[in-house]
């Protein structure tokens, strides 16, 4: 599983950020910054940016998972999901970052209306899906 590197591609990453590429539950991640480099992934494969500095490797199977969901969601709607935290940085007491199970998503711009609870339709009812003022929060939490 690879994406091909070439000048002229079909997207522009941010400096800074992550290529994921998921494809079923195999996850691979390209190591290092990426700046100012065009790249093109093979047709069918789904992409989605992670945050310079955020780490989804310990992110447990079903939190993982439930990236697919997010991505397929946000690029029906042409737009780039944007993890931005996960195990890292500052939660409350508690939270289940902390146990690899909870992930923030960047807040798609312009807005995808009824994103929130298109998610929680598509995750299901082991999922918390909280609407954040910058981000949403999605956390593996069976009942």
């Amino acid at each position: 599983m690879s994406a091909l590197f070439a000048a002229g591609g079909e997207k522009n990453l941010k400096e800074g950020y992550l290529l994921t590429v998921y494809v079923s539950s195999n996850v691979a991640l390209i190591a290092g910054f990426i700046s100012h480099i065009w790249f093109i992934l093979p047709k069918g494969r789904l992409n989605m940016l992670i945050k310079a500095g955020v780490d989804i490797s310990r992110l447990n199977r079903e939190i993982r998972r439930a990236l697919n969901v997010v991505n397929r969601l946000f690029m029906a709607h042409d737009q780039e999901a944007v993890v931005t935290s996960t195990y890292g940085g500052n939660h409350s007491a508690g939270s289940l970052h902390y146990a690899n199970d909870a992930i923030d998503i960047r807040l798609p711009d312009p807005p995808i209306a009824d994103l929130v609870n298109r998610l929680r339709v598509n995750l299901g009812p082991d999922f918390d899906v909280v609407l954040e003022s910058d981000h949403i929060h999605v956390e593996y939490d069976p009942k």
